[in-house]
Formats: structure tokens, sequence, C-alpha cells
């Protein structure tokens, strides 16, 4: 059962990952006009370049593993190792920087609300590019354990996979 779920998320990662990709850059094409731009659409802009880096890291990732699904040592470089590795950082990052956003963004949702009763609450681009960045900051901070207990085995392939013939 995990190996046929295992192979339907490996598909359904294949073929969706890329539609989603193309969307969020479209989205991000959108929200960078001279029109919309404003300290919302900034904070949306972030939240979708979050999710194109995670679901474009995770589409190539699931893509090289479909393609080498045989256990051959030519199939393998250092770069796709260094590729792996940089993933496995990268994604939980990504992920935790935009929950931070979706919380940036209600905590704007709110004071939008109060603002009907305080008249000098305004927000400005710069500050809310400030306080993303903060996020991002702690969250690379507090990440810090992470990469400290992240392991790296070094195998040779020839131990892993048969060699060619």
């Amino acid at each position: 059962l995990a190996d046929i779920n295992s192979a339907i998320y490996q598909i359904i990662v294949i073929f969706i990952g890329p539609i989603n990709v193309v969307m969020n850059i479209f989205v991000m094409f959108i929200l960078t006009r001279k029109e919309v731009r404003n300290a919302y659409n900034f904070v949306f802009f972030l939240m979708a370049l979050n999710q194109t880096i995670v679901i474009g890291s995770l589409t190539l990732s699931m893509f090289k593993i479909a393609l080498f699904a045989k256990c051959n040592t030519s199939f393998f470089s250092l770069h796709w190792a260094i590729f792996d590795l940089v993933v496995q950082l990268l994604i939980p990052i990504c992920k935790a920087h935009a929950t931070w956003l979706a919380g940036i963004n209600k905590t704007m949702i709110i004071f939008v609300i109060i603002k009907k009763y305080i008249t000098d609450l305004q927000f400005q681009l710069s500050s809310v590019c400030m306080l993303c960045g903060g996020m991002m900051i702690f969250v690379i901070v507090t990440s810090i354990p992470t990469f400290l207990s992240f392991t790296i085995q070094w195998d040779h392939l020839g131990d892993i996979c048969k060699p060619d013939e």
C-alpha cells in the first residue's frame, strides 16, 4: 500500500507541479505590476515565491526519482547529491516562512478591521518588507538546530548500486 501511495504521489507531483509553478510565476508577474504594488500584494508575492521554490524543487526531485528509478551508478553525480541536500534544507525553511507570511497577512487584515476605529493606521511597503525580512531571518536562525543535526554519510555508489554491465 505504501508503494502504491508513493507512486500516486509521485505522479501527481510530476504532472501538477509544473502547472503550479507556471501559475505561481504568472501570479508573481501580475503582483509586480506598478498598478497593484502595495504592502498586501508584496506579502502575496513572497508567498507565491516560496511556493514556487518548494513545488519546483519537489517536482525536480520527484522527476529525478521517477527517471532514475533503476539504481545505476551512471545516473548519479555529485551535482544531484548537492541538489538533494539543498532541497532537503530549503523546503522546510520556505514552508515555515510561508506560514509566517500567512500570519503577517492575517495580522494586516485584523489591523484593517481596527482601522475603521483608528484613522492614523497605515501600512508602508518598507515596513512590511522589513517585517517579512525579519521573519525570514527568524526562520533561518530557528532552523540552525536542523542544519546542525543534518548528517551526511558518504557511501560509494558501487556499494549502493550494482555497477553498469
